[in-house]
């Protein structure tokens, strides 16, 4: 749509210099026509004539440069240029009438180009208002220069008639273009909107971020992206079908567009995910926003609600900010995609802002260990795009850690290493096959072996950044059992470090309660269950203990017997 709306606006502006340069080029006739009139060449060059002809088309010439090769740009000129140079324009032409006879001349008809100008550069109004100012100045000249003992003004009366073409066709020319634009803006619509809620729809939402980011870059000022995912909606379709379902969405769907606030665009990005971009907002003021939000719509009373797990529809939000965060168009949907997943899988009907281990890094990176972290956030993308299950895998591992150093009241310091440690600990799977990471079946003897290498080519991978160097204990223990049955080296008990034994527990946890090409995830009850019956022999029996009281209560379980 873009291409079709720049075709058509060359196009206008091409027809637009078009009616200038025959304005101008009309009037220098009538200007040598009066110049010249009774005059030879021998008169001109003893009369200094020459120089008013001579003036004109250098004036002239310069003016038709400025539009043949700067045409562009007087389109995006103000309003205020615009109304100069249609009031330059039609004193121009009216001077052309006036040197040439003024009630005589047979210029008159020069004012129509200045109608057709006025009309479709400015629309219906203006160009009746146009018609009607010069009309109305025709025919005051008329009256003005009416010779006293005449009875009669044929020449009102032929410009009267005159005028009424003027009239008729800036009404029908303007009333064309304004059909024209209604056709332009309802076709605008019909690509650019979502049919069902009303909201710019995905292809929209891509165009407009693009061009928010440039402005963001102009201004030098902040743009906040929230994306939203209504919770637990393929349950509230299959209960009552797609039916009351598009009704829920487009009832979300208001509670959104009647929350947005100065230039902040809400789209529907797909399916029953929702988009907001947020010009001149940081994202704290984002996250306060999408709070507000949440809160409405878990407040909204929807048909049938009770009859879901949380008894009502509600929603959970990623949140990120350009260019704090976010470097460009493609990261900042990544991150806020990210943030989203992130709330979706801790407990729903939550907002979560976009974190990133590495980025804490930069503060105390020198310039050769910045390059290597963002060769490592290089490779953990690549990770990404090879097997997701191992992405996705490690942002949750880092939030169990998380709330396992904050159990235990780890220092900052200890608690950013396990951090660490849990982003980067899968981190050597780079070196094994895909056809490994993503197989179904069961791995063969040598293929078991070759994944089990990971730990070990993990800290060779980082062994060089110094400023996370105790993170390489993490990464090549925490395979380790509790009862030295672990790999890579068979360390057991206090021989693993504790925070290796920390790590372990999560990546397990994490492990059983995913799905994967090879299993099906278990249940966090289940999980839990596993847990207490591996203590003393894959896990700290003590860790165990704090991990699964953590678990009980973000998830809001029942008390497990441990």
């Amino acid at each position: 749509m873009e291409k079709i709306d720049e075709n058509r606006e060359s196009r206008r502006q091409q027809l637009l210099v078009t009616i200038k340069l025959s304005i101008l080029v009309f009037s220098a006739i009538a200007f040598f026509q009066h110049y010249f009139k009774g005059k030879n060449v021998l008169d001109l060059l003893s009369n200094g004539s020459w120089t008013v002809c001579v003036v004109i088309l250098v004036l002239v010439s310069i003016y038709l440069a400025l539009l043949f090769f700067d045409a562009k740009a007087l389109a995006r000129q103000s309003r205020l240029f615009v109304w100069t140079e249609l009031v330059f324009l039609g004193l121009f032409s009216f001077a052309a009438i006036f040197f040439t006879g003024a009630i005589d001349s047979n210029f008159k008809s020069l004012l129509l180009c200045v109608i057709l100008l006025a009309t479709i550069s400015q629309g219906l109004n203006i160009g009746m208002i146009t018609a009607v100012v010069l009309s109305g100045s025709l025919l005051g000249m008329d009256l003005i220069m009416m010779a006293p003992n005449q009875l009669v003004n044929l020449y009102f009366e032929y410009d009267l008639i005159l005028t009424c073409i003027f009239m008729l066709v800036a009404f029908s020319v303007g009333y064309y273009v304004t059909m024209e634009n209604e056709y332009s803006e309802e076709l605008r619509n019909l690509v650019n909107m979502d049919a069902l809620t009303s909201l710019y729809n995905h292809r929209y939402f891509h165009s407009i971020l693009s061009d928010r980011i440039q402005e963001a870059n102009k201004k030098q000022a902040s743009l906040s992206l929230l994306l939203l995912d209504i919770d637990d909606f393929k349950i509230y379709n299959n209960l009552y079908g797609h039916s009351d379902g598009d009704k829920a969405l487009k009832k979300i769907a208001a509670i959104i567009s009647a929350s947005l606030e100065n230039k902040n665009i809400a789209c529907r990005y797909g399916g029953e995910k929702f988009a907001v971009l947020m010009e001149d907002t940081n994202e704290g003021t984002a996250i306060e926003y999408a709070q507000h939000l949440r809160d409405e719509i878990a407040k909204t009373v929807f048909y049938g609600q009770e009859y879901l797990p949380e008894e009502t529809l509600t929603i959970s939000v990623g949140v990120s900010e350009y260019p704090h965060k976010a470097k460009n168009e493609n990261e900042i949907v990544t991150q806020a995609d990210e943030a989203l997943y992130r709330a979706k899988f801790f407990r729903k009907n939550r907002v979560e802002s976009y974190v990133s281990i590495l980025d804490n890094l930069k503060d105390s990176l020198s310039e050769e260990d910045e390059s290597i972290i963002t060769t490592l956030r290089t490779l953990i993308a690549v990770i990404n795009s090879r097997d997701k299950w191992t992405y996705e895998h490690v942002i949750r591992v880092a939030e169990y850690s998380g709330w396992m150093a904050d159990q235990l009241n780890f220092s900052a310091e200890s608690r950013q290493t396990l951090l660490y440690g849990a982003y980067m600990h899968d981190i050597g799977k780079i070196n094994t096959p895909k056809e490994v990471l993503i197989k179904s079946d069961k791995l063969t003897a040598a293929e078991w072996e070759e994944l089990k290498c990971h730990p070990v080519q993990g800290v060779e991978i980082i062994e060089h950044v110094d400023v996370i160097k105790d993170v390489q204990q993490l990464i090549l223990q925490h395979h380790e059992h509790y009862n030295g049955a672990g790999y890579p080296y068979g360390l057991k008990g206090n021989e693993i470090a504790f925070m290796s034994r920390v790590l372990s527990i999560a990546d397990a946890f994490d492990a059983m309660t995913s799905q994967r090409p090879y299993q099906n995830k278990k249940t966090i009850e289940a999980a839990c269950e596993e847990l207490i019956r591996c203590k003393g022999t894959q896990f700290d029996p003590q860790l165990v203990d704090v991990f699964i009281n953590i678990i009980v209560e973000k998830f809001n379980l029942n008390s497990q017997k441990r």
